[in-house]
């Protein structure tokens, strides 16, 4: 039977029902936040200005975020941390209070600011900071330096928000026509979000590196099968970017139907990477 992992410290046996909330808990904070954080990026990077629909896909993401956020804490009451409860909901919540003021403050506005947007993916990535750090509190004592290790993780969680959260965020921002103003668009998210996909393969192979200890884990433990299949849904993410690339961001200024099929079913595979993220946290890794 799996143990849930929590903070670095295995809690014991639990039943797989727990295993499935705590997963679904987890899913939904990971969803939420890499939508703020992929919301903001487009809005402040990829447009001219900010789009009204990013901030409505926010507010939306950020109820995700809640919901998920209670349900992970829920599923740790009662259980052997390895910091108090109050810490670990306290460190995690208050970016995520300070995101659902931004989201209210430019509720009112035909437009959002930059700066409104610019501060709600800034709480979303603090969020994502906090979720990690308190997730490796305990592995000060292991070979690599703790610090270095947060820091890793947090930078492959945001290059996913930035990447698969910023796509979603194209997707539900760009008309209904293609064009010259639409095609700029397009082939800027194209090129930040290959720099989002070399984020996210070196920190995940610098991640595996650190927590998988001996090749034969990858076929002989549940994290290392888990692992394996979120790697090759990443290669198969990369390969749809690749053919976005290629045929939908020249197609742009004409049509969007390829970039809108292509970039459906990379929010589907992204959707089973990060419940295969979700699954990760709550296994123990061998390394």
């Amino acid at each position: 039977m799996l143990s849930l992992l929590v903070f670095g410290h295995v809690a014991g046996p639990i039943v797989p029902s727990a295993i499935a909330v705590a997963i679904a808990g987890r899913w939904f904070l990971l969803v939420g936040l890499g939508l703020m954080v992929g919301a903001s990026f487009v809005a402040t990077v990829v447009y001219p200005a900010p789009r009204r629909s990013l901030l409505l896909l926010s507010a939306a993401a950020w109820l995700a975020s809640v919901v998920g956020l209670g349900i992970v804490v829920l599923t740790l009451v009662g259980t052997d941390l390895d910091v108090p409860l109050w810490r670990v909901a306290v460190l995690r919540s208050a970016p995520l209070l300070v995101a659902g003021i931004a989201i209210l403050a430019e509720r009112g506005a035909a437009q959002p600011t930059t700066r409104g947007m610019a501060t709600i993916g800034i709480a979303a990535a603090a969020a994502m900071l906090a979720d990690v750090g308190t997730t490796h509190l305990s592995h000060a004592a292991e070979a690599h330096p703790a610090h270095v290790e947060v820091f890793v993780h947090w930078l492959h969680v945001v290059g996913v928000g930035t990447w698969v959260g910023g796509l979603a965020a194209l997707l539900v921002s760009l008309p209904r026509e293609g064009g010259a103003a639409v095609a700029t668009v397009v082939r800027r998210f194209s090129a930040s979000a290959g720099i989002g996909i070399g984020i996210v393969s070196v920190t995940g192979l610098m991640r595996a590196v650190q927590e998988l200890g001996p090749l034969d884990n990858l076929l002989t433990t549940d994290f290392g099968r888990l692992l394996v299949a979120k790697s090759v849904l990443l290669v198969a993410l990369a390969a749809l970017g690749a053919g976005q690339r290629l045929v939908s961001v020249p197609a742009a200024s004409r049509w969007l139907g390829p970039l809108r099929r292509i970039g459906g079913t990379e929010l589907a595979v992204g959707a089973v990477v990060l419940l295969l993220a979700s699954a990760l946290v709550n296994v123990p890794p061998p390394g």
